[in-house]
């Protein structure tokens, strides 16, 4: 719509003394766009949150943790000790959604300044923790309750994984989901 009337505004016979209002309309536009732009990636970034590649998982992490991340409010981290790679996009998105549930959950319901993603192999396994410091799971809700738990056990179940969360009021959450490598492609 706007370029539309732009155009109708260049074709107007006082082109010349209207410039300054139709470099803001350009401005406008071109603003407009940059944001459509943003959102557009922003959107295909969260269709397909993981690289296809093997370290697509581990890359994927560290876009959370660094868009978590808030200077001086939110200390969000990943850490992953040695590099880890999961061939399965489809076991990779879950572990991605789960982790970024876990990360909402925080965000939204902990009262935390602390997150940390740890991805590591353990004993045949590979370990995904999402910990926070903060309040902790109300003792009437537990970790047995919530739309998002649920779902992160669904995701968990429909890839072969375990998931187990711990809590203890005022010493934060700690969710993890373990995925056993052995008879699965990784």
């Amino acid at each position: 719509m706007k370029c539309f009337l732009l155009l109708e505004d260049m074709s107007a016979d006082d082109f010349a003394a209207r410039r300054g209002q139709l470099q803001e309309q350009v401005q406008q536009i071109s603003q407009a766009l940059r944001e459509c732009v943003t959102l557009t990636r922003s959107i295909a970034r969260g269709l397909a949150p993981v690289n296809v590649k093997a370290d697509g998982l581990m890359g994927a992490l560290e876009q959370l943790a660094r868009n978590t991340h808030v200077p001086g409010r939110m200390e969000c981290r990943f850490v992953c000790p040695a590099p880890v790679m999961l061939d399965n996009p489809r076991t990779a998105g879950h572990l991605f959604r789960i982790a970024q549930e876990a990360v909402n959950n925080a965000l939204k319901h902990a009262r935390t300044r602390r997150i940390h993603l740890n991805l590591a192999h353990d004993q045949g396994a590979l370990r995904l923790q999402i910990k926070d410091d903060g309040r902790g799971l109300s003792k009437s809700r537990g970790s047995k309750s919530g739309m998002g738990l649920e779902v992160m056990r669904h995701r968990a179940y429909a890839i072969g994984a375990s998931l187990k969360i711990d809590s203890k009021p005022g010493q934060g959450v700690s969710v993890t989901c373990t995925f056993p490598l052995e008879n699965h492609e990784h």
